[in-house]
Order: structure tokens, then C-alpha cells, then sequence
């Protein structure tokens, strides 16, 4: 993804600045992860779309299955990319930037129906 010369990209929809590169731990050991995607959780109240907060998704890029890399690098498919996301062992970073206050439970609530929209068995949402 671009970087803006302070290091950070913004996801298209919210405008909402996400770092290019984020350092964790994974495995033990710590990696250098690389932002692959961006996206944006809207809910809707009384009619009125509501953008809740923002996701980076990021992983080692030298790590990238073939398919993934390519969709990358070469024209972008999204949902081919979402999709070699989702089924890849690659390890990676979901990190969440909240748009606005919400509470504890409120956010429970709501990454719970998101998990288990996406099929995520209720055994480990729980």
C-alpha cells in the first residue's frame, strides 16, 4: 500500500490513518508486519449508517502464499484477495482503530455478529 510520508496509509471510506508497518510478536519472535488491506465496520441505526471503526489487516510479506502475493502486486481482486486472506495459515494482525466511543459490551456484541456472519463457529467466539 502507498504510504504518506509520515508513514501511515488512510482507508478510503473513513479517512482514518493506519500505520504501513506495525512490529509484533508472533510466534515468540519479533516480525516486522506489513499493512495487506484495509477495511471498515458500518452498522446501521434508525436508518443512518454508522462507521464503527476501522481494520488493518497485516502479516510478513515474505510469508505470502503465491495467489496472495500476486493479487497484491499484480491488479488487485478483492474478493480473491479476501478470500486467500481468510483460508491462508499465514499468520496475521488484525488491528482495530475504533471511529467513535462505544462501550464493552457494545463491542462484544457487535465483533461477536461479525464473526459469526463470516461463519466463525459460536464455540470460539465465545
Amino acid at each position: 500500500m502507498d504510504a504518506g510520508d509520515d508513514g501511515f496509509v488512510k482507508e478510503p471510506t473513513s479517512g482514518c490513518a493506519l500505520p504501513v508497518c506495525i512490529s509484533d510478536l508472533l510466534g515468540g519472535e519479533p516480525k516486522s508486519l506489513e499493512l495487506l488491506a484495509t477495511g471498515i465496520r458500518v452498522t446501521r441505526i434508525a436508518f443512518v449508517d454508522i462507521q464503527v471503526y476501522a481494520v488493518g489487516v497485516y502479516a510478513d510479506p515474505t510469508e505470502l502464499p503465491p495467489a496472495l502475493l500476486e493479487d497484491l502486486t499484480v491488479g488487485r481482486d478483492d474478493k480473491r484477495l479476501l478470500h486467500e486472506l481468510r483460508v491462508s495459515p499465514l499468520a496475521k494482525v488484525f488491528d482495530l482503530t475504533f471511529l467513535r466511543g462505544i462501550s464493552g459490551p457494545q463491542m462484544s456484541s457487535g465483533l461477536g455478529g461479525s464473526l459469526r456472519a463470516a461463519g466463525v463457529p459460536d464455540k470460539i467466539v465465545e
